[in-house]
């Protein structure tokens, strides 16, 4: 059996996404992301859900993320964050080598400058899903989306810039919601992360 058929056959017995948001940090001390998260069923379509909360720690967030993809192997990996924003819903299409160094949710700080010092500061990694297909079809369903080509240079990046190393056979993501309260299972957010799950699982079954 080649690879690729190999890699097939894995897709279709076990399809697993992980879904991370994040907890609290400076200037936002309830992060909707935590409950998005929370707020998931344990299967989405044809996807079987796995959900973490990563910490705002620029030591701990990527360890908590690479622990959870060993333990869950999964074919997807969909992480959210809060960011300032008109759109419901932003998804990046990369991450950059680059952190501005803020105090994270532990009160550490970083010295601005490259993720990985081995690297170019303006290297990127890059989503390979096809988002543009996404957004458009996510408006179709009255979603306010839009793609996006900055992360930002906190932790959201950070995380999602290392998340590329993750053994994520089908690759990762990042979703950027709008800030505010939590407002329960009918929340705007949770239907657009909803649909965009049921958007992937599609996509990885084609």
């Amino acid at each position: 059996m080649s690879d690729a058929s190999g890699r097939q056959l894995s897709l279709i017995a076990r399809p697993r996404i992980l879904v991370t948001g994040f907890g609290s940090f400076p200037g936002v001390p309830e992060n909707p992301t935590t409950d998005l998260v929370c707020s998931l069923p344990r299967r989405i379509m044809g996807l079987k859900v796995h959900r973490r909360v990563l910490p705002v720690s620029w030591e701990r967030s990527s360890q908590v993320l690479t622990r959870a993809v060993d333990r869950v192997v999964p074919h997807l990996v969909l992480m959210l964050g809060v960011a300032t924003q008109e759109a419901t819903g932003r998804l990046e299409t990369r991450a950059c080598n680059r952190l501005d160094g803020r105090p994270d949710g532990d009160g550490a700080l970083m010295l601005p400058g490259p993720i990985v010092p081995t690297r170019g500061i303006e290297h990127t990694l890059n989503c390979h899903w096809p988002i543009d297909e996404f957004v458009k079809a996510l408006h179709v369903k009255g979603h306010h989306i839009v793609s996006s080509t900055n992360a930002g240079r906190y932790l959201c990046n950070h995380t999602y810039y290392n998340a590329f190393s993750c053994p994520a056979s089908a690759g990762v993501g990042f979703l950027h919601v709008s800030p505010g309260a939590w407002t329960g299972r009918y929340d705007p957010r949770r239907k657009l992360l909803i649909d965009l799950i049921r958007a992937l699982d599609l996509w990885l079954r084609a």
